[in-house]
């Protein structure tokens, strides 16, 4: 399994466009073979893609970008992290908690994001990470906060920090579960926000995107699935699946471009099948999920 940083969010799994189903249509696709060439950097005016996930952090700019407010109420109440006491629900939290923090965050919302960020400190040692591996994050914090620039570095470094730890102390189940927990909470951030939006159709698209990290996010817990709290995430993950393979991505073959090295492919662009109708069943489903992560 790669570094987390490279399995967050919002992105596209390759591996999907290579199987999906082909088009009848000679200037769009959604299966065909692709190599990329590093030597071909893509132009400006392309739209960049990725498919592989986004950190938290790099969610919320893609929210902000397209006009998104701050909206509290769809968060994670920072109170409420003493209740989790298994570690596999805690790993699930760590990635909820990640991804909210993220949200505070990117919005200027420093006494929520100190919060959630005190609530890491407060989980991550219940699943055997040593508090002493954030030294460097805690004692800079107020650094952090009193520069801009560097204040999206917290989630990255608290999860790539926390991802080497795990897997060095053969526990990538819990790493994978984080994974899982941020990546439904980003989800159903992106589908709340699309609730107070439903005209935004950039939030829309970026929602019919995760039909493909979806299917790396079941790759990857499939890995666990011995275990039963994975096991029971994963049938909840397929039937989330059923909802996403209703509708199909087609991108215009014009000017489409692969990067394998930085995990990134560029089109001047692509329709989706994804109705508000359907959004709002996956919506559905999501909340259903996420409740069910909330203790």
């Amino acid at each position: 399994m790669k570094a987390m940083q490279f399995i967050f969010f919002l992105g596209l799994g390759i591996f999907l466009v290579l199987t999906s189903c082909q088009n009848n249509s000679t200037d769009k696709i959604i299966n065909q073979t692709f190599e990329a060439d590093s030597k071909n950097m893509p132009d400006d005016n392309l739209r960049e893609i990725f498919y592989s996930m986004y950190l938290p952090n790099e969610m919320s700019r893609l929210l902000e970008r397209v006009g998104a407010n701050f909206y509290p109420e769809i968060l994670m109440p920072d109170e409420d992290f003493s209740r989790y006491s298994e570690e596999n629900d805690i790993a699930t939290a760590i990635g909820i908690y990640g991804v909210d923090l993220s949200y505070a965050q990117i919005y200027e919302q420093n006494l929520l994001s100190a919060k959630y960020l005190t609530t890491l400190k407060f989980l991550t040692p219940k699943i055997g990470i040593p508090e002493d591996l954030y030294t460097d994050l805690y004692d800079n914090f107020e650094n952090y906060f009193s520069n801009p620039d560097s204040l999206d570095k917290i989630t990255s470094l608290f999860y790539m920090k926390t991802d080497e730890f795990l897997k060095e102390a053969g526990k990538n189940a819990h790493a994978a579960l984080i994974v899982m927990g941020g990546w439904i909470e980003a989800l159903y951030i992106a589908n709340k926000i699309l609730e107070y939006n439903s005209n935004n159709i950039e939030i829309l698209d970026r929602i019919a995107e995760q039909k493909y990290s979806l299917n790396s996010l079941i790759s990857l817990m499939n890995n666990y699935q011995d275990d039963t709290y994975i096991a029971e995430s994963i049938a909840q993950l397929k039937k989330l699946k059923q909802s996403f393979d209703k509708f199909d991505i087609y991108y215009n073959q014009k000017g489409f471009q692969i990067d394998t090295i930085n995990k990134t492919f560029f089109t001047e662009g692509y329709e989706s099948g994804l109705t508000m109708d359907l959004a709002s069943e996956i919506n559905q489903l999501i909340i259903e999920i996420r409740n069910g992560f909330v203790l």
